[in-house]
């Protein structure tokens, strides 16, 4: 499982640096770095947070982290678990930087089955498991975990899922606890 895993992101990496002329519609300025996103952050800025961002910002932003897991069970969806998980894990690398000064490890984690998260996560290693097809899009703080769901997994009419559009919301959650943002080139 993991063998696929890292044969999916090596081939995200790839894509990404034969690709790396396309600029994306979907930009904040954030901390002095100009930030590229995929998914439309108005939209991503709409999607349900349960119980709240101060919940999220403690679970994932705390001074007792050692590391983050980004999970997924293996199905269908792999290869968005592998686009969004990626830029995901990029992205809170930065925002790690910019609140603390370094970096937290990130790594992935694949899963037999949801409910191994609850077992797996610690204050010291939150987990952030990314569920496609799931029955709404939404971010959800469960203790030590952290759900990323997104109910439509098509691109149709545009060029990201409703996976995305949940990712981008915790991260722009995230953004919240240190500098302000500024969205610009946004359609």
């Amino acid at each position: 499982m993991k063998k696929i895993f890292a044969s999916l992101l090596i081939a995200v990496i790839i894509a990404g640096c034969v690709g790396q002329t396309k600029v994306y519609p979907y930009q904040l300025d954030y901390a002095e770095k100009r930030m590229q996103f995929r998914a439309n952050l108005n939209e991503a800025g709409k999607i349900l947070m349960e119980p709240s961002a101060e919940d999220l910002q403690k679970v994932l932003m705390s001074p007792n982290i050692k590391g983050i897991r980004v999970a997924f069970v293996p199905s269908e969806n792999d290869k968005f678990y592998a686009v969004s998980g990626f830029e995901l894990a990029q992205k809170m690398q930065w925002v790690n930087m910019a609140i603390y000064g370094s970096a937290i490890p990130i790594t992935n984690l694949i899963l037999n089955k949801t409910d191994d998260a609850k077992r797996l996560a610690s204050e010291e290693t939150p987990i952030v498991v990314m569920q496609g097809s799931a029955d709404e899009t939404k971010v959800l703080v469960n203790g030590y975990v952290v759900y990323v769901s997104g109910k439509d997994m098509t691109e149709v009419n545009r060029d990201y899922t409703d996976l995305d559009l949940a990712a981008d919301k915790l991260l722009l959650t995230l953004m919240d606890l240190g500098y302000a943002y500024k969205l610009v080139n946004v359609n």
